[in-house]
C-alpha cells in the first residue's frame, strides 16, 4: 500500500480528512504519515503537539498501519445516518426531506461534516459504505464528531 491508495481507501472508507495527514504537515488533533530518510513514521498529535507514535522501515507497512488505527477509532468516522432507494430523487432532495424529518437544518452541518452519494447498484457488499443494503440507494454520512447526532437520537 502507498500513501495515493492509502488515501483512496480512507475516503471510501469514510474516514474524516482532519483526523489524518499522509504529506507530513501535520493535523490538529490525528494522524501523520512522515518520512525521515529511510525511515516512515507515525506522528501522533493531540492540540497540537507531536510526538512520534511508530516508525517503519516501508512505506507499505506505515500505510497499513495508519489505516487499521484510522479504522479503529470511532470518532474518526463518517456514519451511514440514513440510506433510502433512490427512485428518481436527487441526493439533494433526499438530504432536504431527511433534515425535515430530523428537525435539522443545512446549517448546522459544515460541509467537512457531511457527505451524500448515490452507490451505485454495482457496488457490493464492501462497497463505499461497507455496508448490505446499501447499493443502489441514496446514502448520508455525518461525522460522528458531530454532537447533535446524540442528542438528536440519530447515533447508530
Amino acid at each position: 500500500m502507498d500513501r495515493r491508495s492509502l488515501r483512496e481507501f480512507l475516503n471510501e472508507a469514510g474516514v474524516h480528512p482532519y483526523a489524518y495527514d499522509l504529506d507530513g504537515h501535520g493535523v490538529e488533533d490525528g494522524l501523520t504519515l512522515d518520512v525521515d530518510g529511510d525511515e516512515w513514521r507515525i506522528l501522533y498529535t493531540e492540540r497540537g503537539q507531536s510526538s512520534t507514535y511508530r516508525r517503519f522501515a516501508t512505506e507499505d507497512e506505515a500505510c497499513r498501519f495508519l489505516a487499521d488505527e484510522l479504522m479503529r477509532y470511532e470518532p474518526y468516522r463518517f456514519a451511514v445516518v440514513a440510506t433510502s432507494p433512490h427512485n428518481g430523487v436527487s441526493a439533494r432532495e433526499y438530504l432536504e426531506h431527511w433534515l425535515g424529518a430530523n428537525r435539522l437544518t443545512r446549517s448546522e452541518i459544515t460541509d467537512d461534516d457531511f457527505r451524500i452519494a448515490v452507490v451505485p447498484a454495482t457496488t457490493g457488499a464492501t462497497g463505499i459504505e461497507g455496508m448490505a443494503g446499501t447499493t443502489g440507494n441514496t446514502v448520508i454520512r455525518l461525522s460522528i464528531r458531530r454532537t447533535f447526532l446524540r442528542a438528536r437520537g440519530l447515533d447508530h
